[in-house]
């Protein structure tokens, strides 16, 4: 996994659940290498990608 790139979210909301928390963030800037590891990442997620 390659590191870099700026990501900056803030936390909108929080909730509890049996296993942990479930957040809800919004991002507030995120450069272009941030935004293809997060594309890459919820590809991976959703799309065994």
């Amino acid at each position: 996994m390659s590191h870099g790139g700026d990501l900056y979210a803030k936390v909108v909301r929080r909730q509890p659940t049996a296993d942990g928390f479930q957040t809800s963030l919004q991002f507030i800037n995120i450069d272009t290498l941030a935004h293809l590891q997060v594309k890459r990442y919820v590809d991976a997620v959703l799309w065994g990608r």
